[in-house]
């Protein structure tokens, strides 16, 4: 890291900008800006952006700022248009604001977390403009988005690499990295479910004003990009099987990607439907958290099911192909998006059998 500061300034005055477009992402570098923030040689530079100041995704800036945390720079850069098209305007907007914040800010080094394409467009504005960047998460895979392709592509524009296993570290250094370059930290996710005070079921019912019935179900469905799935129709069978099997079901609105929106309104017709299923825009972290320790299941293609879920013992069914590639703890079951497969997928993950 030191090698990528100004030596010719004294280290108190070494800048990290740190980028945050959405509130998956934001949960899980939240454990490094923490550590920005209370470090005597750097000094942390926090950028706000994407669905964070949208009162579509549930306006998660309100969070960041409530966990004590100061934007340098709020970035507003969505458009109003769920398509591919949309997504390259919002890429290309990216590319400028960021660009200009960066020099605005003279950073001396740009954090980036995961995989996102507005963290792409933000390596390559940070490339134009001179500024290194550190990644956090590279090496993985998930097959069935774009956000496979941006991810690798931040790779090759960063110098240093922060990655979650040994796996994905030789990934990186077979892509051509320098091995000296690429360290194996674990996962940041996890600081941060160690930290995180999780609420009771009676807490959390009552933060959520709603009864809990068992079995609980989770519901986290995100567009697949690069399949031509009918995520409209996939999200709609999801809904179906859970909503039949469970007594409780709390979906998640979808990210941002091209096509959230029919997924959001299949989610939202569930709702109005049946009084047992309820749609939640932004849960919070705690919250969301909390809801899978006291769960039956998690049902969906959110990467939480591969990450956090694990650690609270929640059986996962993963839909479809859109975390193919990535590793997969013991919770997880696998099934084609097609109602018998999902069926058997969500009776295999409530059994008692299934959960010893």
């Amino acid at each position: 890291m030191k090698n990528l500061l100004n030596n010719s300034a004294s280290m108190a005055q070494n800048s990290v900008a740190v980028l945050t477009t959405s509130r998956s992402e934001y949960y899980q570098v939240r454990p490094i800006l923490r550590c920005l923030q209370s470090s005597e040689s750097l000094s942390l530079q926090l950028f706000v952006s994407g669905s964070h100041l949208s009162a579509q995704f549930g306006n998660s800036l309100k969070d960041i700022e409530k966990d004590g945390f100061s934007p340098h720079e709020k970035l507003p850069i969505m458009v109003e248009d769920d398509s591919g098209l949309g997504c390259a305007v919002t890429a290309g907007l990216a590319v400028q604001m960021i660009a200009g914040a960066l020099d605005r800010n003279a950073t001396d080094v740009l954090l980036l977390m995961g995989d996102r394409y507005e963290m792409l467009a933000a390596a390559l504005a940070a490339t134009c403009v001179g500024v290194p960047i550190v990644h956090v998460h590279g090496g993985e895979r998930t097959d069935g988005v774009l956000d496979d392709s941006c991810r690798h592509a931040i790779t090759k524009l960063s110098s240093l690499h922060f990655v979650s296993t040994d796996v994905y570290r030789a990934r990186v250094i077979q892509m051509g990295e320098s091995p000296d370059r690429v360290f194996t930290v674990g996962a940041p996710l996890v600081d941060e479910l160690m930290t995180v005070p999780l609420l009771t079921e009676p807490e959390v019912a009552g933060s959520l004003k709603l009864d809990i019935e068992h079995p609980l179900a989770l519901v986290a469905y995100h567009p697949v990009t690069r399949e031509k799935d009918d995520d409209g129709k996939i999200c709609r069978l999801i809904m179906e099987s859970v909503s039949t099997f469970c007594n409780t079901v709390i979906a998640t609105a979808p990210n941002s990607d091209p096509g959230n929106r029919v997924i959001f309104d299949v989610m939202k017709a569930f709702a109005q439907k049946y009084n047992h299923v309820k749609l939640f825009t932004n849960l919070g972290s705690q919250r969301f958290l909390s809801l899978m320790s006291c769960a039956e299941l998690m049902i969906g293609n959110s990467s939480s099911g591969i990450h956090e879920a694990a650690s609270f013992k929640l059986p996962v069914v993963n839909v479809g192909s859109r975390q193919t590639g990535r590793l997969r703890p013991l919770n997880v079951v696998d099934c084609e998006p097609e109602v018998s497969s999902i069926n058997k997928a969500v009776s295999l993950s409530l059994s008692a059998e299934f959960r010893r």
